[in-house]
């Protein structure tokens, strides 16, 4: 027997049912299957609308807050800056401090801050970067196998080498006298050349860590000029003791034990020759993964 019902005043109800078959409700304030909350609920509904406004003000408050903190108070002047490598904040006119992001695959990072000689700064890092990665990847790939290298390094860098190998690459470091990894600094003063792959060891870097000061007056060592950054890993250079030292020349174990037999002196050196031949100065960089972040507070004069 054909519906009786008209079709224009049909209605179609959908509720969902357990599986003994009774019906379940929608709880009170709970959206209905049919439809899920949306962005137009924040200023439809005046719950969704005062809870939103109510978290829109405490993260501005926190924001505003942290900046306060940094520079000392809530100036009227209070400007910031976003430079090309670094977000700046000013107080008077003056640098009150900074913040950025030195990426682990950089040899070399231009601040574009400037250190003046009358001022005390603190440069603090945090975070983890990884300075082999692609050990990371082989250790995903074959993870039956025991992970033998120590894969993250905070800005102090690692403790200890973790293959015989870079025991024997340590010349090859910026700091062969600093841990791998750690942040390293350079202020490059008037007239001085910049770090480049052709002086990537300039006369006064420094180690950084999680916390230097620099321009301490107790020091009596006062530094101007503009602040460069970097990890310390190591570089390539068309000096033959550094090919010696990447060939692990004279310790063949030191090979063995690191490379699980599928490296040589001859294919190692086969390997830095082509670096140098194109020039790929900065290669041993280009392994790792990751960034720190830099925070630079500039003290009174």
């Amino acid at each position: 027997m054909p519906d009786s019902t008209p079709a224009n005043s049909l209605e179609c109800v959908r509720t969902d049912k357990h599986l003994d078959g009774n019906e379940v409700q929608p709880k009170l304030g709970q959206p209905s299957p049919e439809r899920q909350s949306s962005w137009s609920d924040i200023v439809t509904q005046w719950g969704h609308l005062a809870r939103f406004c109510i978290a829109v003000f405490f993260v501005t408050a926190l924001v505003v807050g942290s900046v306060a903190v940094i520079v000392g108070g809530f100036p009227g002047d209070l400007k910031i800056k976003a430079g090309e490598t670094a977000l700046v904040f000013y107080k008077d006119g003056r640098e009150q401090a900074a913040t950025l992001l030195l990426p682990a695959t950089e040899e070399w990072l231009d601040t574009h801050i400037n250190i003046t000689s009358d001022r005390q700064i603190t440069i603090g890092a945090s975070g983890h970067i990884n300075i082999a990665v692609h050990h990371a990847i082989e250790w995903a790939q074959h993870k039956d196998q025991e992970l033998t290298v120590g894969l993250w390094a905070g800005p102090i860098g690692l403790p200890q080498y973790f293959r015989p190998v870079d025991d024997c690459r340590r010349p090859l470091l910026i700091a062969p006298d600093q841990p791998y990894g750690a942040v390293l600094g350079y202020v490059r003063s008037q007239g001085s050349p910049p770090p480049t792959p052709a002086n990537p060891r300039p006369a006064g870097v420094f180690y950084i860590g999680d916390q230097k000061v620099l321009n301490n007056p107790k020091d009596g060592k006062m530094l101007a000029g503009e602040l460069f950054l970097t990890i310390n890993d190591a570089i390539v250079t068309s000096d033959p003791k550094a090919e010696e030292a990447y060939v692990c020349s004279g310790n063949a174990l030191a090979l063995k034990q690191s490379y699980k037999q599928k490296a040589t002196v001859q294919t190692k050196r086969s390997e830095w020759k082509s670096l140098v031949k194109r020039k790929f100065w900065d290669a041993l960089f280009q392994d790792n993964a990751g960034e720190f972040l830099i925070r630079i507070a500039f003290e009174k004069p």
